[in-house]
């Protein structure tokens, strides 16, 4: 068996996109696939591909975010093409409810270059008719786009492994191959797998893999729970966001609810009192939501909704744990051979430019001379 010239550990987005890039520029790739453990934030994820607040955003985010959504039409193009798939990729805006910031949100969408459109009154109800009395204006940004998560984990895997990706299922134990300073592979279930070059994306997970490790990495695991509820399509044709509560609309009629932030460490449970905060901001933002017709039961949930627990990876304070290849200026991880691709606190917006900039930095080149070259400054 050939060794791979990179091993990812992680089949979560920013594991498969990655593994994506760095194949296409020819390398050979195996991917350590801890879905058990590592996917959850990829799987259970509302799908919008734009950061929630984004005029609270670091400038590096931003950059991401914006090649990240120049990127996306051609991967679901690809992955359409390749595996029949259809990824669920939805261009219907966001809309913006009573927003407190008015002029801070226009402020940075004429700076970012943005379109931001003011409905007031009949234009917010011939936009969403069916929302609350008690919102009378919002501020709309129709190029925020969504996509189906699951959907887009399962056409990645499907086109990786017809490319040649090696993808090993991980039960038990993972721990990185350190010899000095440089790390020499991965070790599975007590299988050594060696390779020139490691890259870290199993989300939440990554700092216990770096436990060792210094510098280290600082992660923590936070826990958004969500509601899923079925209703007539059309019912709502825009993404809402009000203060950090949204509702996603999928073009079938289903529609997401979310999403709480907890800082409980690696517990997935869903609990009562989420589901029924979630519950009460959903029927407040779209009151057809409050009525038990319009919402049959859906799993486990009696009361009409399914629940959807994921763990997201956060650095403290908020900030992007941004990890580089040896060949990258911000090197944080330990020794030549290592990198990350965690700590992407909400990463669906930028995970296609992340693949990009991760695969660059462990080729030392771009992945295709043609393309503009990623350059991200802290």
């Amino acid at each position: 068996m050939t060794a791979p010239d990179v091993i990812i550990v992680g089949a979560g987005l920013n594991g498969l996109l990655t593994a994506r890039e760095c194949r296409q520029a020819g390398l050979l790739v195996t991917v350590i696939d801890r879905s058990a453990a590592a996917t959850p934030a990829s799987w259970a994820a509302g799908g919008i591909l734009s950061p929630l607040q984004p005029w609270h955003e670091q400038e590096a985010t931003l950059a991401l975010a914006r090649a990240g959504r120049a990127l996306y039409p051609p991967l679901v193009e690809w992955l359409s093409a390749v595996t029949g798939i259809d990824v669920g990729y939805f261009a219907c805006g966001m809309l913006v409810l009573a927003p407190d910031n008015s002029d801070e949100i226009t402020g940075w969408a004429k700076q970012n270059g943005e379109t931001c459109r003011l409905l007031q009154d009949e234009q917010l109800d011939a936009a969403e008719p069916a929302i609350g009395d008690e919102f009378n204006h919002g501020l709309l940004l129709p190029d925020v786009h969504q996509i189906r998560n699951p959907r887009l984990l399962k056409a990645l895997h499907q086109a990786l492994a017809g490319d040649e990706v090696g993808i090993v299922p991980a039960a038990g134990t993972v721990r990185l191959l350190i010899e000095g300073t440089s790390c020499q592979g991965v070790e599975v279930d007590d299988v050594g797998y060696p390779a020139d070059r490691v890259v870290l994306a199993a989300g939440a997970w990554s700092g216990q893999l770096l436990a060792d490790i210094e510098p280290q990495l600082p992660l923590r695991p936070m826990r958004g729970q969500m509601l899923a509820y079925e209703a007539d399509p059309g019912l709502l044709r825009h993404i809402l966001l009000h203060r950090r509560h949204y509702l996603v609309p999928r073009q079938e009629g289903l529609i997401l609810a979310g999403s709480t932030v907890e800082d409980v460490g690696f517990d997935t449970a869903t609990t009562t009192a989420a589901a029924q905060d979630l519950q009460a901001m959903a029927g407040r933002l779209l009151p057809p939501l409050a009525d038990p017709d319009t919402r049959p039961s859906l799993g486990r949930a009696a009361s009409g909704h399914r629940r959807r627990p994921a763990l997201y990876r956060r650095p403290p304070g908020g900030r992007q744990a941004v990890s580089e290849l040896r060949s990258f200026p911000q090197r944080r991880a330990a020794g030549p051979g290592l990198g990350t691709a965690a700590g992407r606190y909400h990463a669906g917006p930028r995970a296609v430019a992340d693949g990009r900039l991760v695969c660059t930095g462990t080729i030392g080149r771009r992945v295709n001379e043609t393309q503009p070259q990623m350059v991200l400054r802290p």
